[in-house]
């Protein structure tokens, strides 16, 4: 996550407007990618081995989280395309994560698309399913004063129902660098696969690089402009509130009966 220092949570009141606005949304868009991601994981970590014996409420909060990756991921990329940040590392992060956009169309025009769907060779779990690697304390050995990993469990969620022609794919762990105790998370809907844990760490590492790239266009910017007009450099970085919480007290006359029905009924 940006630091809450970081040039993009706080960005001058003489910015563009509407780029202001692309940058707040995809700031946003970035700190929800990495909520769900964290909750998802978080869910993984308490469960460990019971996570067959989790509640139904629990596997639809895995999609909820899994699904407003989805949908963030999508916005990030849309905002990167709109603006002028080309280069390398953007073309490589917008390729590597299309199939986040792919997989948002699939499921806004499912309504359209449900006759093909059910008639497909192959069918996902209708809001798809999620694997990921979790490694049981059980399964962690010194050697040499080492931590190691003797082995590991795969756990797939499914959705939603399974039918004769349901297909889903479950993470390969083989060769792969798993991070704590859970990890290597992987979406598959509609016939795609998205690395979630990949995703989170290199939309980090893309939203830091593009701080810093916007914070120094800037900077240089405020300078020039400064010195040829005579103005602030001060007043050209202010910027407004952000993030505003309020907390705001009520008296009352005569004690309110906190048990009192609703007259309304609701």
């Amino acid at each position: 996550m940006l630091p809450e220092d970081a040039f993009l949570r706080k960005l001058p009141n003489t910015i563009d407007e509407a780029q202001a606005i692309k940058l707040e949304g995809m700031v946003f868009s970035a700190d929800a990618v990495e909520f769900s991601f964290n909750e998802i994981k978080k869910i993984a970590l308490i469960f460990g081995e019971k996570i067959p014996d989790a509640p139904s409420s629990v596997r639809t909060r895995v999609f909820i989280h899994a699904w407003n990756i989805v949908d963030n991921l999508h916005v990030i990329r849309q905002v990167i395309k709109s603006m002028n940040v080309a280069g390398e590392r953007t073309d490589e992060f917008l390729a590597k994560y299309e199939t986040a956009t792919l997989m948002r169309n699939k499921m806004d025009h499912l309504a359209a698309n449900a006759f093909n769907i059910s008639k497909a060779s192959k069918r996902n779990p209708l809001h798809g399913s999620l694997s990921y690697v979790y490694v049981p304390e059980s399964e962690i050995k010194e050697v040499d004063g080492k931590h190691t990993i003797g082995g590991a469990g795969i756990v797939v969620f499914s959705s939603g129902r399974l039918v004769p022609k349901s297909s889903i794919a479950v993470v390969n762990p083989a060769g792969m660098l798993i991070s704590g105790r859970a990890g290597l998370f992987q979406l598959e809907a509609f016939g795609l696969i998205l690395e979630l844990e990949s995703a989170v760490t290199d939309m980090l590492a893309y939203m830091a690089k593009i701080n810093d790239s916007f914070e120094e266009n800037f900077l240089e910017m405020a300078t020039n402009v400064a010195a040829e007009k005579g103005l602030s450099f001060d007043d050209l970085k202010h910027n407004t509130a952000a993030g505003l919480t309020v907390y705001l007290t009520v008296g009352f006359s005569s004690p309110a009966i906190a048990d009192e029905p609703d007259p309304s009924g609701v």
